[in-house]
């Protein structure tokens, strides 16, 4: 077969042309495509390689005419499709792909082609024509020649800001405020530690939304909450009166409250809060001496304005450690504002957790979410706080009916936010803070107080893109949006459905951008379902359930069952293994010995437990005991020992020193954690996805602060609903404790409960247990939390799992069910965003899969090689990288996912 050469294929060319030329002078001077659905247009139609075949179709003609009856063209607008509204503008220039040993030279020649540049892509170069329509001429010819693997126009895009990051606000204080956006101060790198607001201003910046902040009153003269505030709401519970303003202008707190929440922004003064636009109303609860209202004045408060007030701030709580709640009046209101509020959709309350971690006024410490029945309340979101890694705080407290976290700040470093005005706010020296008054970082606004109301601005955004959400709906949009930042923490698991849950955190801190993005496409949940067990057999509560089981060929029967105490952290829920031992002295040093499959005996001393067990654990230690240094018979309670990576026990110097010894002389030594307790079981066939979990005990101990009460689900995730404290009071009696952690499960199964008594010398009795599970109804044959007609819509068979990722897009199946996108069908578009960091930095932001590996790679226009600028590793669903401003080269950027 003869094929034709470059020369050839030319001159065929230029008769074509010369036939279509003539053909539309003599028709009417332009070619006129007709489609039903499109009006009549001049269309030309050509078929390029890219290095696919695709067709394009071009919307002038003058070219075609010649310059003897009109100068060509400078530019042309290219569609995919004859009916796009829109296109891209081409002009004169090529892109040519050449296969390997063609001469770009040779090729051009006989085309009267010149060539711009050849790009440092093997094979790839910039070609010139006379017109725009020659261009597209050629490369349509050049589609059919082998040796072209690809030959296109230059285009430019019209293209706009996304906007996914709004501008830095000139508020001059904004930089302060690192829990809204902290960066390194070397790369300008997001932190992680805030709540990533500039991604969700340009969605919404709380318009439209009713916010009442409930606290000690709003300074109502203040600059930066002026356009915020609406007096017309405004009340006063212990007066009556309609006046918002603190009793006393020592009374600061609900001012830095608001602040946090709507202070203006943009407005050249002080400080952004996190929903600027937002309405305040101040509601006054506390009055002099710090007395709170009633309870017939806060029942009267709940049912407020529940028309015209979607969020209601609560940075208060139970104050001392006895377990304590709303009174039925108060329960009655709250039941009426969550169900009849905002025609039905209910009150969104946010609350803060309680700063009790830690001893302080009027308690001890080892608080726990759970002991406040105000905070714990399925309708309620309960906020713990977070230092500027993302780790709890030192006072936040612990609980499993925590939702989320927000930075609330140490000592030293709280949240910059709104002061009293004048000289009998916090801060007294305000000289140099502008116009308005202010709590600095240094001198620290700090507390789960700070946190709620971070949580109540971003509710506020949330239903100020769908005021028709449920408090339901804003829950679990708050819960999807959050991240964890801090990784090291050994409490943080994963349960059936794949969200990671913490005691400490809860979910994790909520991403402002990711909740807006969610919420713009969020299917609101059906109607709630509550599915109910009760067990009235009366138990009694093993004492001292906290044993260490030894065997061995010289073990005495003295040391074969010993009573231990234990730490905060990490416990033996399950008995663990019959492991040998390794004596490790006091374990000060790091732990050359590998200790893998064993358990490490250690001495009391010198340095703390936590770093005794770290020591362990990163040995390979399966657990770790640790014995007194004095007091014969003493058993302690092991503190700071939170975060230990794994389980350990303290028992006496009176069996430690003889155990010591033992494991030197016996090989056969063997140990073992366990937990003698009272346990149930209760059978549930219903078929909900899980939301809260609710147990409520009815207990006779004389110290319910003995107690450690867990629950596990059908998914194997446990929930500690209570640890040992200091509570000394007789219960728990009729208490309802709740737990987030199972949100998304299935429930059908067999969910149990365990009670252990973690100290000595009192003996109780369950009395009795009732078990709620609340969530929505599905049909779930095979109970694995995935509904049987969406996987099977999904799939064709239910034979996934909800917590499978099979298009690997970082989301699993239920949390795709959640979203209502395809399992199957990755959401990953990985797409480039460029906004404007500041003046001199600009950000790159693409979504991205938890937890992975993106590099980040630099290509200027001038045909250098590619650089690689850097790797970052994605916290959540979108990354970003920071570029510094440079004015002297044009740059590309790409973005690559690296295995690792």
């Amino acid at each position: 077969m003869h094929s034709l050469t470059i020369m050839e294929k030319w001159i065929m060319l230029a008769r074509a042309r010369f036939r279509l030329m003539s053909w539309g002078i003599l028709g009417c001077a332009r070619l006129l495509i007709w489609d039903a659905d499109v009006q009549a247009q001049a269309l030309m139609k050509f078929e390029l390689k890219t290095p696919e075949a695709r067709t394009y179709w071009v919307d002038q003609t003058t070219d075609m005419l010649g310059p003897a009856l009109k100068p060509p063209s400078r530019t042309l607008e290219l569609r995919k499709n004859p009916s796009d509204l829109h296109g891209s503008i081409i002009d004169h220039r090529l892109i040519v792909h050449l296969a390997e040993a063609v001469s770009i030279d040779e090729l051009i020649k006989p085309w009267g082609l010149e060539l711009l540049q050849s790009l440092h892509f093997p094979g790839v170069h910039v070609l010139a024509a006379s017109s725009p329509y020659q261009a597209m001429t050629i490369a349509g010819a050049w589609a059919n020649m082998p040796e072209v693997l690809a030959c296109y126009p230059v285009e430019q895009k019209k293209m706009k800001l996304k906007n996914r990051f709004a501008p830095r606000p000139n508020d001059p204080f904004f930089s302060n405020q690192w829990y809204l956006e902290q960066r390194n101060t070397i790369n300008f790198l997001s932190e992680g530690g805030d709540i990533n607001i500039r991604s969700a201003w340009p969605i919404s910046r709380g318009q439209g939304v009713h916010i009442a902040v409930v606290d000690t009153g709003v300074d109502q003269d203040h600059p930066d909450l002026a356009l915020a505030l609406n007096s017309d709401f405004d009340r006063n519970f212990i007066t009556g009166a309609r006046d918002g303003n603190p009793v006393s202008q020592s009374f600061f707190h609900g001012t830095a409250v608001s602040g946090l929440i709507a202070a203006s922004s943009g407005n050249n003064e002080g400080i952004a809060g996190v929903a600027p636009l937002a309405s305040l109303s101040s509601w006054v609860i506390f009055g002099f001496g710090g007395n709170i209202a009633d309870s017939l004045q806060l029942s009267e408060m709940y049912e407020t304005s529940n028309e015209q007030i979607s969020i209601q701030n609560h940075s208060w709580g139970n104050a001392y450690p006895e377990q304590s709640g709303p009174s039925f009046l108060e329960r009655l209101s709250l039941s009426n504002a969550f169900h009849k509020g905002r025609s039905g959709r209910g009150i969104v309350m946010v609350r803060a957790g309680g700063n009790d971690r830690t001893s302080g006024d009027f308690h001890p410490g080892l608080g726990d979410v759970n002991d406040d029945g105000y905070t714990s309340m399925h309708q309620v979101i309960a906020v713990a706080a977070t230092r500027r890694d993302g780790r709890a705080t030192s006072y936040s407290n612990w609980g499993a009916s925590i939702l989320v976290a927000a930075p609330g700040g140490e000592v030293r470093d709280g949240l910059f936010t709104t002061d009293v005005m004048g000289d009998g706010g916090f801060n007294m020296d305000t000289d140099s803070l502008g116009d308005g008054d202010y709590i600095s970082n240094e001198v620290g606004f700090i507390g789960t107080s700070a946190a709620a109301p971070l949580i109540s601005g971003l509710s506020g955004l949330v239903l100020s893109v769908n005021p028709e959400f449920s408090v339901r709906d804003v829950q679990q949009i708050v819960l999807a949006s959050a991240r964890h930042v801090f990784l090291d923490d050994p409490d943080m698991a994963g349960n059936g459905a794949g969200f990671k849950h913490s005691h400490h955190v809860g979910f994790g801190i909520p991403d402002a951008g990711e909740a807006l993005r969610l919420a713009q496409n969020w299917i609101p949940r059906d109607e709630l379902s509550i599915v109910s067990r009760e067990s009235k057999l009366s138990k009694i509560i093993p004492d001292h359930g906290l044993r260490l089981k030894v065997q061995g060929k010289t073990v005495p029967d003295d040391l074969k069952d010993i009573p231990a105490s234990t730490t905060m952290g990490i416990q033996p829920d399950e008995p663990t293994g019959f492991f040998p031992m390794s004596f490790q002295g006091r374990g000060i040093d790091p732990i050359t010995e590998d200790l893998t499959g064993k358990g490490a005996i250690i001495r009391r001393g010198t340095t703390t437990f936590h770093e005794k067990i770290i020591n362990a654990s990163n040995a390979g230690a399966s657990f770790a005991v640790i014995y007194n240094n004095q007091n014969e018979d003493e058993l302690i309670r092991m503190a700071g020992t939170e975060y230990t990576p794994l389980p350990a026990y303290f028992i006496a110097r009176e069996q430690g020193e003889p155990l010591s010894v033992l494991v030197e002389s016996d090989p056969t030594v063997r140990m073992q954690l366990e937990m003698n307790s009272a346990d149930y079981s209760f059978n549930v066939s219903e078929t909900l996805i899980c939301e809260h979990v609710e147990l409520v005990v009815d207990a006779d101990h004389p110290s319910r602060g003995q107690l450690r009460i867990v629950i596990q689900s059908p998914s194997g995730t446990r929930s500690v609903l209570q640890r040992l404290n200091f509570d000394d009071s007789q219960g728990p009696i009729h208490w309802a404790y709740r737990t987030t952690r199972h949100f998304f499960e299935p429930s059908a199964g067999v969910w149990k409960v365990s009670i252990t008594d973690q100290d000595e010398n009192q003996i109780g009795a369950i009395r009795s247990l009732n078990l709620n599970i609340l969530g929505t109804e599905i049909i779930d044959s095979d109970s694995d939390g995935l509904d049987d007609e969406w996987e099977m819509t999904q799939f064709g068979n239910l034979a996934s799992t909800a917590k499978e990722d099979p298009d690997d897009d970082g989301a699993q199946n239920a949390r795709e069910q959640l979203l209502g996108t395809s399992p199957l069908i990755s959401d990953l578009n990985l797409e480039m965003n460029l906004d404007f960091l500041d003046k001199e930095h600009i950000r790159l932001s693409w979504q991205s899969r938890p937890n992975h590996l993106y590099e980040v790679i630099s290509l200027q226009l001038n045909g250098n090689s590619p650089d690689s600028i850097g790797t970052v590793r994605s916290r959540s669903y979108r990354s970003e990288w920071v570029v510094k401003l440079d004015k002297k080269f044009k740059k590309f950027f790409q973005v690559i996912e690296r295995a690792e």
